[in-house]
């Protein structure tokens, strides 16, 4: 006889297997607690069962799956089963979202200022040398280093207030 095993604090669906035979009394099973021989209903993707008031109940279970907290956008997996909790979203269903898309500009805004940002600490540091050191650059023109790096710098802040 096939028993279906449960969780005792939670209800949740562990596993079956089939029931001893009770060696005292011929015809009869030796049941462990939180059993029951109630055949479980089949699931569809995330579902999960949970043996609750003398019945299965079906529940969501996304158990595994990764989860991002909208506020902080910390990703995390569900180890839980049950309904995902307020504030958190699945990741599959989020990369699809607007907020997602806006997200992924920001992030590549983010990254072009930094990256703008290192270019001008560079030209920075060049640009002291050249005051330490005054030399031209540029003989036709008389252009200097320093006025060279200078101008550098000047595109890279144009380039920064337009991101």
């Amino acid at each position: 006889m096939r028993i279906y095993i449960y969780k005792e604090k939670t209800g949740e669906y562990i596993g079956d297997y089939n029931a001893q035979p009770n060696p005292k009394r011929k015809g009869e099973f030796l049941y462990p607690p939180n059993s029951t021989t109630l055949i479980p209903p089949s699931l569809k993707e995330n579902e999960g069962l949970i043996f609750k008031d003398e019945k299965w109940n079906i529940v969501k279970d996304y158990r595994g799956k990764e989860i991002i907290n909208l506020k902080t956008k910390e990703i995390s997996k569900v180890t839980e089963i049950g309904n995902i909790k307020n504030g958190y979203m699945l990741v599959s269903d989020y990369v699809q979202t607007e907020e997602y898309k806006k997200d992924l500009i920001e992030e590549d805004k983010n990254k072009k200022r930094l990256n703008l940002l290192n270019e001008i600490s560079k030209l920075d540091n060049k640009r002291i040398r050249a005051i330490c050191e005054p030399s031209v650059k540029n003989e036709e023109t008389g252009e200097t280093w320093l006025e060279f790096y200078t101008s550098q710098i000047i595109e890279l802040r144009k380039e920064l207030e337009e991101i």
